[in-house]
């Protein structure tokens, strides 16, 4: 516990410094990898692996937060925006 307190103190620094509102702590960094793999496409499963979870339902917790349709759209957007333009 004494790493992440020290990690979160870190981030919370560089948040500052940044100018953002929102604390930057671990849990936010890793619920936001978490949303970020989703909207990619990346299997559950994939991700819960990646973070280090032995239950795939500890995943599915970081990813209640954002509605299907939300992930669709944002996806839909990202899968647009990588198109070439000719």
């Amino acid at each position: 516990m004494k790493m992440q307190r020290q990690m979160n103190d870190k981030l919370k620094a560089i948040g500052k410094k940044l100018g953002f509102e929102e604390k930057l702590v671990l849990n936010l960094a890793r619920h936001s990898y978490a949303t970020h793999l989703l909207i990619s496409n990346i299997p559950v499963s994939h991700i819960s692996s990646s973070l280090g979870h032995s239950s795939q339902k500890t995943t599915e917790h970081y990813l209640k937060s954002l509605p299907s349709s939300v992930a669709r759209d944002i996806s839909n957007t990202l899968l647009n925006f990588n198109e070439p333009k000719l």
